[in-house]
């Protein structure tokens, strides 16, 4: 086993050879990172190269894939290996004359195993290096949990690969469900029985919620009860990367008997703390309580900026030094970022420190951004760029526009369509408000756009359960997915981290 790092890509689908080509990486000594196949080659080979992997592994039923890859690599001078999924025991031996595991090597806990991304604000995502700790922390010796996990997300995305393999590793049952499956999908398998773990982002209950609502809840009772069954049956019903409304809740804990669990972590440090399921937020923020081994504190006492010292914490940011000693401080507590205050033994969240970023979806988008992509339309005279809450999104990013002559007609789809040139696809505003020439928006006395009372004033939303149907007639809001049929797809479109 090499001393230094070594990293290998997957280009894969969520599936059992992703599985295993995870710990087989694993078993060498080397660490996977994780890409998706939908990626641009163009942003395939940049990994490759940043990374200076020793190979790429391609799934079996997409070999165009590889060789989409390969091309790419040869046409920017890159010499690449493409490593062959080996599917049989005739096909093992033909290319290692006899497999064996040697007892003599151990793994430190501290070595790289896996690198994870967050959404690059502009360019590729940054790079979170995690060591084997981060999947074994918490594990004693190895037990065999009886259950069943569903796996239904993209096993690139941190949190979806974690769960799966923390789920074998407490001997558990894995069903892998097409990546991305639908709410039909989830409810029919629910339908069957037998699940007991599911977790998922605030737009998936959400999304299993409504489908409920409109497709089953009509059905008669003795056709409707397996579904509902189903979900009682939920020993484990996480709900996490944005704060679930109170409809949301209180739909869910109606149906189980006992509420969502909600979970607060990051890349950097996997789950940090959790509700209890025997306790009852339908009206408040809360994330719980520290998960075992878990130290919190908070930058004023009892409230301020959240910080958290786990087991599962990143190694680093990869080759940027200086961003991993300023996300922690002199405790070596990490900077989560977040605004946090207590309720006796829970924390309760309210929001970001930074409040020039717009998590949507898990993806961040600088306001100053999307701002000075504004500034560069000629018809643009004003503009101020603001967060506004979605049920399933967690925020949206919603320009607020004063227009020159004869643009007072401007649409959303128009101004995304101007914009495209400048920034990168998932920054673009998917709601729009354009100001009449009596409105103002409101500033301090320095100037400086006074965020919150714009947002109330000319985007309003229930305080208590915000959706977008609360929004005014005069805002424009629309769903448009990552692609974009304007233009050419351009590199980190998607923030690199589909």
């Amino acid at each position: 086993m090499k001393e230094d790092d070594m990293y290998i890509c997957t280009v894969m689908k969520s599936s059992y050879e992703m599985i295993v080509a995870f710990f087989s990486i694993l078993s060498i000594g080397a660490a996977m990172i994780p890409l998706s196949p939908d990626l641009m080659p163009a942003e395939v080979m940049d990994f490759y190269t940043r990374f200076n992997a020793q190979g790429i592994i391609a799934h079996s039923s997409t070999p165009n894939l590889g060789d989409t890859i390969r091309v790419h690599g040869q046409k920017t001078g890159c010499t690449l290996a493409l490593l062959p999924v080996v599917k049989t025991r005739s096909e093992i031996f033909q290319t290692i004359e006899k497999p064996y595991i040697d007892p003599a090597i151990t793994i430190s806990p501290n070595r790289p195993v896996i690198a994870l991304f967050s959404s690059g604000t502009t360019g590729p995502p940054k790079g979170i290096i995690h060591a084997l700790r981060y999947f074994t922390a918490h594990m004693g010796p190895l037990p065999q949990e009886p259950g069943t996990a569903l796996s239904h997300r993209p096993m690139q995305y941190g949190a979806s690969l974690t769960a799966v393999v923390n789920a074998i590793l407490r001997g558990m049952q894995l069903e892998i469900l097409v990546p991305n499956a639908g709410p039909s999908q989830i409810w029919e398998r629910l339908h069957q029985g037998g699940v007991t773990n599911l977790a998922g982002s605030v737009g998936f209950w959400v999304n299993l919620m409504e489908y409920f609502e409109q497709k089953l809840d009509c059905l008669p009772e003795g056709k409707k009860k397996p579904y509902t069954d189903g979900v009682r049956s939920l020993r484990v019903a996480n709900c996490s990367g944005a704060m679930a409304m109170p409809t949301t809740k209180m739909f869910w804990k109606s149906m189980r008997g006992r509420p969502l669990q909600m979970v607060w972590g990051s890349t950097e440090s996997s789950i940090g703390l959790k509700t209890g399921s025997d306790r009852d937020f339908i009206d408040s923020n809360a994330i719980g309580k520290p998960v075992s081994d878990v130290e919190v504190k908070l930058s004023e006492g009892d409230h301020g900026e959240m910080k958290v010292k786990t087991p599962t914490m990143f190694l680093r940011y990869w080759n940027n030094e200086r961003a991993t000693r300023d996300a922690f401080d002199e405790d070596g507590f990490y900077r989560t970022g977040d605004l946090v205050h207590r309720l006796g033994d829970d924390y309760i969240i309210e929001g970001r420190a930074a409040t020039d970023i717009i998590n949507c979806g898990g993806a961040k988008t600088p306001i100053l951004d999307v701002e000075t992509g504004l500034s560069k339309l000629d018809y643009i005279s004003e503009a101020s760029v603001l967060p506004v809450k979605d049920p399933k999104k967690g925020n949206r990013v919603a320009a607020l526009v004063r227009t020159r002559l004869n643009q007072s007609q401007l649409t959303l789809q128009v101004l995304r369509n101007d914009l495209a040139s400048h920034l990168p696809a998932f920054q673009l505003p998917t709601v729009l408000r354009v100001l009449c020439d009596y409105e103002q928006i409101p500033r301090t006395i320095s100037g400086k756009v006074a965020r919150q009372e714009a947002k109330d004033r000319y985007f309003p939303q229930n305080a208590v359960d915000p959706c977008l149907e609360d929004l005014p007639q005069e805002v424009q809001v629309d769903n448009f997915g990552p692609d974009t049929e304007f233009r050419s797809r351009r590199m980190w479109d998607t923030g690199g981290v589909q």
